[in-house]
């Protein structure tokens, strides 16, 4: 799945329902839009018991998390992940003093 018209290449794996590839692909561009730079999300399945594995690649470097979610939740929980984790580092940013 490729989020063309965006910053974001999307790669879910372990998913074969086109229409939840469809609802993660489309919540990409609104959690990326003000983001400079390209991003990668990429989405595997971590184990048999629900949980996922998503990593974000860009300008903030590599980040990786596990989180366990039913098929059917799964776009939400990808939203919810990456949107609270561009929320936090914009909160943590500090410019630097010019003197």
């Amino acid at each position: 799945m490729d989020s063309r018209r965006s910053n974001v290449h999307v790669d879910v794996r372990g998913v074969d329902d086109a229409a939840l590839l469809a609802q993660i692909a489309s919540s990409m561009p609104c959690l990326f839009h003000h983001l400079v730079g390209t991003w990668t999300v990429d989405v595997r399945r971590a184990d048999d018991r629900g949980r996922w594995l998503l990593a974000l690649h860009g300008a903030f470097g590599r980040h990786v998390w596990t989180f366990g979610s039913t098929m059917e939740f799964l776009p939400e929980a990808i939203a919810a992940r990456l949107s609270g984790f561009i929320r936090a580092a914009a909160a943590a940013y500090r410019p630097p003093s010019i003197h």
